[in-house]
């Protein structure tokens, strides 16, 4: 038996992650976006208040960077979320986190992340009241500790979390399952 709960915001897993723009003046600014995704092979989507100084940063730096969380600074990244860069000025520097500037855009990542995806601005668009910011994926940066021996992102060392919004907790990511593109194949070629 199914329930209906009606119109609720958010599906999980939704990821958790850090979105990270320098200001004028060079000021490292950082929102948690759960409201982000890929949406083509190197387009990534985040959606954010019109009022945000994200937004504003984006216009002026035409570029930021997206962090994925992990459970080691989980503390960090949900304090990042729930304060306003408006309100306190200083938020990034409360959180004892480091950045630096990245070789490929005009936009800061976070050193203790250990996978970002470095974006040009590319598209703004007008989403009931919410703005839904377009970035164009020029590198992808990673800690050499999460890779295997072959290059590879090894989702077990990267500790990603992903956010539930049903009951507003974060959940760890990362136990593989079985392998993709395989585990349908008896299905397919039946």
């Amino acid at each position: 038996m199914r329930k209906d709960l009606g119109k609720l915001t958010g599906m999980f897993p939704s990821p958790v992650a850090l979105v990270a723009t320098y200001d004028e003046n060079k000021n490292v600014d950082v929102i948690v976006a759960t409201w982000c995704g890929m949406c083509a092979d190197t387009r990534v989507v985040i959606n954010v208040r019109e009022s945000s100084k994200t937004l504003q940063n984006i216009k002026y730096s035409k570029a930021f960077t997206l962090s994925i969380a992990n459970e080691k600074y989980l503390a960090q990244v949900d304090f990042l979320g729930m304060s306003s860069a408006k309100k306190m000025p200083d938020k990034f520097e409360r959180t004892g986190l480091h950045a630096f500037e990245s070789d490929y855009v005009n936009a800061p990542i976070i050193d203790e992340l250990p996978l970002a995806l470095e974006c040009e601005f590319e598209e703004l668009r007008d989403e009931n009241g919410s703005k839904r910011i377009v970035g164009k994926i020029i590198n992808i940066s990673v800690d050499e500790n999460v890779l295997d021996d072959n290059g590879t992102v090894e989702p077990e060392k990267l500790c990603a979390v992903a956010f539930d919004p049903y009951g507003l907790n974060y959940y760890g990511i990362g136990e593989k399952v079985t392998d993709a593109f395989k585990i349908g194949t008896d299905i397919l070629y039946n």
